[in-house]
């Protein structure tokens, strides 16, 4: 009985293994296709494999097949291949004028030719003259697609296009490369960068690199396109202060956190329009749009009102000390000895508005 049994499991198992190889070796179908234009190309689902006659095993299911020659009409066939069942298509060619045809991944493209003429996709053109012409393929949430294509008389020409999704992402670049790189206060690489599966909202970065002023960029990605930030880093730039007068206070901008505690600096800002924040607990947010020079020193001093009040919190920009009309009028003065100089360093700290009506400077 041992034997017996023995022998019926390795009877068991050697069916089982031809079993399997069978499922193998039927896991597709073979595709014959002839055509009354010897010669004529082949295209599979959008990929050229040859010419007529032409045989090959390709995967069971639909497909597109594609038979076109010069000065014929196109042969185009939906086939279903089925699992280890042959499948012959004989292409029968009409005569054609020739045309230029155009599809797409995904549906609902648009297709430019020329910088004038639009057409929705899937597209076949007749009426394109011989000669050189460019196109453009565009969809909503995708990387267009742009190139040349030359038309001989008579000629059949099929374009298509697999168009990127670029729905959720975000490239940035700087020069010079090598910078680093957060969004929303998240550190993510270094530039050149590429980023997937970024939300559709606004987005804050930040650059910075060693020897260069650092970077404050918005990115809106809101409505589902690309996000993409290139960015020149400056050698140099302004240095940024901001006093607080809080400890607990936080310092953004542009919507990215620079730091905390009554005094916040960045020793190297590079120019632009930025947003300036000041939040603390328990107090209203303080607000500030400003233009960075490109060099010199910025200073803003907040000043954060409770948040169940009716006065609003502020930031007040303090101009540089020898620009303030206080300064002069101490140096005018300045003989009087410490004690004006001690009310010239407290005066440096506050906020001023140049006074109406004439200024009376006394010099020695």
């Amino acid at each position: 009985m041992g034997t017996r049994t023995a022998y019926l499991s390795l009877l068991l198992l050697c069916l089982g293994l031809l079993t399997g190889m069978s499922s193998v070796a039927h896991a597709g179908g073979e595709l014959s296709v002839t055509s009354t234009v010897p010669g004529a190309e082949i295209w599979i689902d959008n990929q050229p494999v040859g010419q007529a006659p032409h045989k090959s095993t390709i995967a069971a299911g639909p497909h597109t097949l594609r038979v076109v020659a010069d000065f014929h009409e196109p042969f185009v066939r939906r086939i279903d291949v089925r699992d280890g069942r042959p499948t012959k298509v004989e292409a029968r060619l009409l005569p054609g004028q020739g045309s230029v045809e155009f599809a797409t991944s995904p549906r609902g493209a648009t297709l430019v030719v020329d910088g004038r003429d639009k057409w929705p996709l899937p597209v076949r053109l007749g009426d394109i003259p011989p000669g050189d012409h460019s196109y453009v393929i565009s969809a909503p949430g995708h990387e267009a697609a742009q190139g040349d294509f030359q038309v001989r008389k008579g000629q059949n020409i099929y374009i298509f296009e697999r168009l990127l999704d670029t729905r959720g992402l975000l490239t940035i670049h700087s020069r010079p490369a090598g910078a680093t790189v957060t969004v929303d206060e998240q550190a993510v690489g270094t530039t050149p960068l590429e980023i997937t599966g970024i939300s559709p909202t606004k987005h804050h970065i930040r650059l910075q690199l060693a020897g260069h002023a650092e970077a404050f960029r918005t990115v809106d990605m809101a409505d589902g396109r690309k996000g993409e930030l290139r960015t020149r880093m400056q050698p140099e730039g302004a240095h940024l202060v901001v006093h607080t007068g809080m400890e607990t206070a936080e310092v953004y901008l542009q919507g990215s956190y620079i730091g905390a505690g009554e005094k916040v600096e960045i020793p190297s800002l590079g120019p632009g329009r930025l947003m300036l924040e000041v939040r603390a607990p328990d107090h209203a947010a303080a607000h500030k749009s400003f233009r960075a020079p490109p060099e010199g020193r910025i200073i803003y001093k907040a000043e954060l009102m409770p948040s169940k009040g009716d006065v609003p919190s502020s930031l007040t920009y303090l101009p540089p000390l020898t620009h303030r009309w206080t300064f002069w009028a101490a140096v005018g003065v300045g003989a009087s000895g410490v004690g004006a100089t001690s009310a010239l360093i407290w005066r440096a700290t506050q906020p001023e508005d140049v006074p109406t009506g004439d200024v009376i400077i006394v010099t020695p």
